[in-house]
């Protein structure tokens, strides 16, 4: 029996195999190549998982100095083991000057790079003029180096317990409760009751905390139960062993980077992809959003911002409404179904159907 013919097609059937994987290789993207956008993530904190995960953007100095100052505020001082803190020195971000006022370094790219470590809050510490003021939105603050050191506290207050100002005037994030329109409604222990809180008709339970002068270095008895409160429920006791084994790796994981556009409160879902890493699970504000599985808070609709010189009492900022600003919303992936965004009132302000990727470990471009 003549074995050529069966030699040749073999040949054939193998070269066609090739020519294939070939093709398929130049058209798609492994999941590997999703791992050259994470950096390295570096820990200077670590207490098992299950914590509040801080991530920096800075020196390991400047991390450190920032950390420590952030961590000895009440009640933060008393619930260290509650946090995890990182920093990455490998990538510098991006940043501009929001309507020539405030550092404003939210980007897509940076909620990607921040992916390389655990990041529920991300902190991007930049060299800038004490007259442009640091800043916060959705879960970053911008830190003007030249600022005193307890903008990082006040920055902390707003993202992490949706904290309004309490200097006057500035605008009023809807779910926050430090400011009340009568001393009765405080609900909890205060110092006092003190006039002027973001609105002048408004009172506030400290007379000088760091929501209100950046001469201060505590959030005040009031808004320090409402950051315990939250920090109780956002966190989980540290299991035997767990501070000291190494942090699990954010290149095993994958989250849904959900961007779209907020103009002043008005929002639209533009894109989405599947991406690797570490997505944030701790969040606060005034819009709500729900997967099948989560659910969270963000405030993709006002950038809160501040600086302040020696001589002033209280601090010199403004709280500013996005004017046609992208958005980023982090979910973990791969499961699939709808999220759905709600403002402040319950009505719905976006929704957008995520398909199930699971087998699609590649970016969806």
């Amino acid at each position: 029996m003549d074995s050529k013919p069966i030699i040749i097609t073999a040949i054939l059937i193998l070269g066609f195999s090739i020519l294939i994987s070939l093709f398929i290789s130049a058209n798609y993207s492994p999941a590997v190549s999703a791992y050259s956008e994470l950096e390295e993530c570096k820990p200077l904190l670590y207490n098992g998982e299950g914590k509040i995960d801080l991530v920096f953007f800075s020196t390991k100095e400047q991390a450190e100095k920032y950390s420590e100052t952030l961590l000895s505020a009440h009640p933060l001082d008393e619930n260290s083991e509650a946090f995890n803190v990182f920093y990455i020195d490998s990538y510098v971000p991006e940043c501009k000057i929001y309507k020539d006022a405030a550092i404003f370094c939210h980007s897509a790219e940076l909620v990607k790079k921040a992916a390389s470590c655990p990041n529920d809050f991300i902190f991007v510490l930049k060299d800038e003029p004490s007259s442009i003021r640091s800043s916060a939105y959705l879960n970053i603050g911008s830190i003007n180096l030249n600022h005193p050191e307890a903008v990082i506290i006040h920055e902390f207050g707003h993202l992490f317990a949706n904290l309004a100002e309490e200097y006057v005037p500035a605008k009023l994030p809807f779910n926050s409760k430090n400011c009340v329109s009568k001393c009765s409604d405080f609900d909890g222990e205060i110092e006092g009751c003190f006039e002027g809180c973001s609105k002048s008709s408004l009172f506030r339970a400290s007379e000088n905390s760091v929501m209100r002068t950046l001469h201060s270095s505590h959030y005040g008895e009031f808004n320090s139960q409402l950051i315990e409160s939250k920090i109780s429920r956002n966190t989980k006791p540290v299991i035997a062993g767990s501070a000291i084994r190494s942090v699990s790796s954010c290149r095993e994981k994958n989250y849904f980077l959900i961007r779209g556009n907020s103009d002043s409160g008005n929002l639209k879902i533009t894109s989405f992809s599947l991406e690797q890493g570490c997505s944030p699970e701790v969040s606060s504000g005034d819009f709500s959003f729900e997967t099948r599985s989560l659910s969270g808070e963000f405030n993709p609709s006002l950038i809160f911002t501040e600086s302040q010189s020696e001589s002033r009492e209280q601090i010199s900022g403004e709280v500013l409404e996005t004017d046609n600003v992208e958005f980023t919303l982090s979910v973990p992936g791969p499961e699939g179904g709808e999220i759905t965004i709600k403002d402040s009132a319950g009505n719905i302000a976006a929704q957008h159907n995520i398909e199930n990727q699971q087998n699609q470990l590649c970016r969806i471009k």
